[in-house]
């Protein structure tokens, strides 16, 4: 990834969008940054929440 995709701007509206779909602001961002799309991105997350919950059961 290029140092302009790293800068490029997110809109404040794309931000709610995700905030109300239950990101956070930062996931939110590196989400757009990486090209996914709202329901790709909702796929991902929901997979790394279930990877933590496992692992926190193991402990």
């Amino acid at each position: 990834m290029s140092e302009d995709d790293e800068k490029a701007e997110i809109s404040l509206f794309d931000l709610i969008k995700w905030k109300l779909r239950g990101f956070e602001i930062e996931e939110a961002k590196h989400f757009i940054r990486k090209g996914y799309s709202l329901s790709q991105a909702k796929g991902q997350k929901i997979e790394l929440d279930q990877q933590i919950d496992e692992l926190d059961n193991l402990a």
